[in-house]
């Protein structure tokens, strides 16, 4: 990493930086599987913007494997109300007769909308299983004494079961998803998905909140295991609910198939802490005999960091990685910045990797922050840690823009 570099370093052009290391070669192909589960998400006007609460991933191999996380109860904030603790667990296993990847979310006593939605315990599950007549994708979601606007719904709704509160929200239950395609089969289920209308009655702005995530999936034939994932922004203070990442993508468990996911969002606002315009988040995996390739990067524009202290025109981060012949190569070229200025005045500086700047009685900018492993690259376009406590926020609080990270796995 770069010494810490003062306000007005001579400003030098930017450089595209790649590693490679020497693999073993390999001829074994794969057939990963695994899924994930959270226990909420919300995004709801400028209230909140919370990502995956109790997250796990499974990317795996191997049979039998298992992940889990647990978060505490969370309250929402307001009327948006509160989500119960909860349990996330995915899991693979295997018989004689068949192969399974299974995502399974539990959570405890939830009330949303000012008790409009009221559940005392939430279980969803989402699986995938292979035999030898094929594929087979199923989900489930379980509610006691689930009730809406104050009348009771039966323990296991059928799937894509919609309810009308007038005036308020369009709140779906047991919400299922399943695809097949080039990449392999997935399921997805969501307990709880609430949509609140334009102009609602309880006076909050437009938003969807989700409880009970589980996705399960099973992949087709990959001869290396790509894996990444990008997002724009993120504001890393426990405390705060709006601290997720947004417009996040994940490559999915095996790869993407040769196929672009792209999340986007115009804008992101945590008043006097972070605002930025635009950002567009994407992802893509490619694989063959010769080669597999995973790629993620993420553009935000507009960026203004403590109400002026660190603004900037644009944040690109781009990180890639390549198997090919046994060695893994691995780069953050394309990462770039653009317009930095700091507590107004135009920052001419450097854009090597691992650039930093002190910010006398704030903390340390850094820049093009890069961090390589041998089948992996993890890129940061900037990120701000405050070392003092500053406009309320405390020290250690870290706000990063433009984050991608790419990795090929080699087993």
């Amino acid at each position: 990493m770069s010494h810490p570099r003062r306000i007005g370093a001579a400003a030098l052009a930017a450089a595209a930086v790649t590693l490679t290391v020497a693999l073993p070669a390999q001829a074994a192909t794969f057939n990963p599987s695994g899924g994930s589960a959270y226990a909420t998400t919300a995004s709801v006007g400028t209230l909140v913007n919370l990502g995956k609460t109790s997250y796990v991933p499974l990317c795996t191999t191997k049979t039998p494997d298992s992940v889990s996380s647990n978060t505490a109860a969370l309250d929402l904030g307001g009327l948006l109300g509160n989500v119960g603790a909860a349990t996330t667990t995915v899991s693979t296993s295997e018989t004689s007769k068949a192969k399974k990847a299974e995502a399974v979310t539990e959570v405890a006593g939830t009330s949303l909308l000012a008790g409009i939605i009221q559940a005392d315990a939430i279980t969803s599950t989402a699986t995938v299983t292979k035999d030898s007549k094929g594929y087979d994708t199923s989900g489930s979601s379980v509610f006691v004494n689930l009730k809406i606007a104050g009348l009771p719904i039966k323990a296991s709704p059928k799937k894509n079961t919609t309810v009308k509160v007038p005036g308020v929200a369009t709140v779906e239950l047991n919400a299922q998803d399943s695809s097949s395609g080039s990449a392999g089969y997935k399921a997805g289920t969501a307990a709880i998905r609430v949509t609140l209308l334009k102009n609602n009655t309880l006076g909050l702005p437009t938003g969807k909140i989700v409880v009970g995530g589980a996705n399960a999936s099973m992949q087709k034939t990959t001869h290396a295991l790509p894996y990444g994932n990008a997002y724009g922004t993120q504001l890393n203070v426990a405390s705060i609910v709006g601290s997720g990442k947004t417009a996040a993508v994940t490559l999915p468990c095996g790869g993407s198939a040769g196929k672009t996911r792209t999340n986007s969002i115009s804008s992101v606002s945590a008043p006097g802490v972070l605002k930025v315009g635009a950002v567009k988040s994407t992802g893509k995996s490619t694989d063959s005999s010769s080669s597999t390739k995973a790629a993620t990067s993420s553009s935000v524009a507009k960026v203004n960091l403590l109400d002026g202290v660190v603004t900037l025109d644009a944040v690109n981060a781009s990180a890639t990685a390549t198997r090919k012949k046994g060695k893994v190569e691995t780069s953050s070229s394309g990462t770039k910045i653009a317009g930095l200025k700091i507590n107004g005045k135009k920052i001419s500086v450097d854009v090597k990797e691992n650039t930093q700047i002190d910010i006398a009685g704030i903390g340390t900018l850094y820049l093009r922050k890069v961090v390589k492993t041998g089948v992996s690259t993890t890129v940061v376009g900037v990120q701000l840690v405050l070392n003092t406590d500053t406009l309320g926020l405390k020290s250690g609080t870290t706000l990063t823009v433009g984050y991608a990270k790419a990795g090929v796995s080699a087993s």
